[in-house]
């Protein structure tokens, strides 16, 4: 009889108990429904940068901060730092994981121009994204870090006193691939591209005047190339060491080059450099080029796919020649 009584007083504190419970779950769903999609997008702050600022500014969208760098500073691995219009004079590194983008997305209404013209004028490390803005001056315009992925996507890059992106090397592989997507690079002291052993996929590219060559690349590369021109640079539009590279060009321009269009140098190591439905034109040198760089280098020249099938490639009154015997550099 007591414990029936006992039963009965403890019934309303058992429902209390349950409510209680049903809160704390639904508390922990919401909870679950907020952060997944940040873990997932990988989106955890939007940051905020205005020329114009003043005052108070704490990188809210009413409260910008004034520069790059200090926005940077704040950054962390999954934001995104928004840039007004301006011209933003100063050098800066984009931390792992941290997008920069113009608010407005006119790239040429967003200028980000060296303060020191001895350093890269945007150095990007691992994850990192730079997308619709111009970037000029610098000691390179982009210099892409060590064993870094990182997407330069629709950006302007000219004016550099070396490399307009300088890309360091990286493991071969998709994880640490460069994407350079729908840029424009122009007018830079030494090549366009210019990258060391590593994976990068370049679509929708234009590079012209730059006063070596557009794109050099160095052994053990994998390069995807599509969609982009290379035209009138002080080089060659192309340069590629084969060995142990693997280099798939598709549906691109090589023009007006005061070098070859397409300089193929090889060691002795094999590789692949397949190049199709190419326009090889007026350059100064050859249409494509054969450079062996040892004495055993011959057999390297084996890897070069479709370079001499005109019914895939068209060449057109290039000065040398449309392809070159293998010439000697040793």
């Amino acid at each position: 009889m007591i414990l029936g009584l006992i039963s009965l007083q403890d019934q309303p504190m058992l429902k209390k108990s349950f409510w209680l419970s049903k809160e704390v779950l639904m508390g922990l769903s919401l909870v679950i429904l907020v952060v997944l999609p940040v873990i997932a997008f990988g989106k955890t702050g939007v940051i905020y940068v205005d020329d114009d600022a003043k005052g108070k500014q704490d990188g809210s969208s009413s409260n910008p901060y004034k520069t790059i760098s200090k926005a940077l500073d704040k950054a962390k691995k999954g934001d995104e730092v928004r840039v007004y219009n301006g011209t933003y004079t100063e050098n800066i590194t984009i931390p792992s994981g941290v997008e920069v983008i113009s608010v407005r997305g006119n790239r040429e209404k967003v200028v980000i121009k060296a303060d020191n013209n001895n350093k890269p004028t945007v150095t990007m490390k691992d994850g990192s994204r730079l997308t619709r803005m111009t970037v000029t001056n610098g000691r390179h315009g982009v210099q892409v870090a060590e064993d870094a992925k990182a997407t330069i996507y629709n950006v302007i890059i000219k004016n550099s006193k070396r490399d307009g992106i300088h890309a360091d090397k990286a493991r071969n592989e998709k994880s640490k691939q460069l994407v350079i997507d729908k840029v424009q690079i122009h007018d830079n002291a030494l090549a366009g591209i210019y990258s060391e052993k590593r994976r990068i996929s370049i679509t929708d590219t234009d590079i012209w005047n730059n006063k070596l060559d557009g794109i050099d690349v160095e052994a053990g590369s994998n390069i995807w190339m599509e969609g982009s021109k290379s035209n009138a640079n002080g080089g060659s539009g192309l340069k590629v060491a084969i060995d142990g590279s693997s280099v798939w060009t598709k549906n691109n321009s090589f023009r007006y080059n005061r070098g070859d269009g397409i300089e193929v140098s090889g060691a002795g190591g094999t590789g692949t450099v397949s190049i199709k439905d190419a326009k090889l034109v007026q350059n100064t040198g050859y249409g494509i080029a054969r450079l062996a760089r040892s004495a055993g280098a011959n057999k390297s020249f084996d890897g070069i796919q479709q370079g001499v099938d005109k019914s895939t490639n068209t060449f057109e009154k290039n000065v040398k020649g449309d392809l070159s015997p293998i010439l000697k550099s040793f």
